[in-house]
């Protein structure tokens, strides 16, 4: 069970009083979601592990491989970001 009320998250008692009910109601959709979550299998099918291997095997994916684009595209995209204007 998902932590619901704030007696659960470790809080004092006397901040657990009078909980709005919408609210309430949204951390009983949560439990619900956790325990349907609990539930859930996920099967990957031979073709997707196979996918998988092969995109593994790459020699870019090899330790030791050189990876600087990786944090020169990260270095890039920040900037790129950093410089975006909202527009309405």
């Amino acid at each position: 069970m998902a932590a619901s009320t704030s007696a659960q998250v470790g809080m004092a008692a006397e901040y657990n009083r009078g909980m709005d009910s919408e609210l309430d109601a949204v951390f009983r959709m949560l439990d619900d979601a956790v325990e349907e979550a609990k539930s859930i299998r996920v099967e990957l099918d031979a073709p997707f592990l196979r996918g998988i291997a092969i995109i593994e095997a790459l020699p870019g994916n090899q330790s030791g491989a050189d990876k600087t684009w990786v944090h020169r595209l990260l270095h890039v995209s920040d900037r790129h970001f950093a410089a975006a204007i909202r527009k309405r």
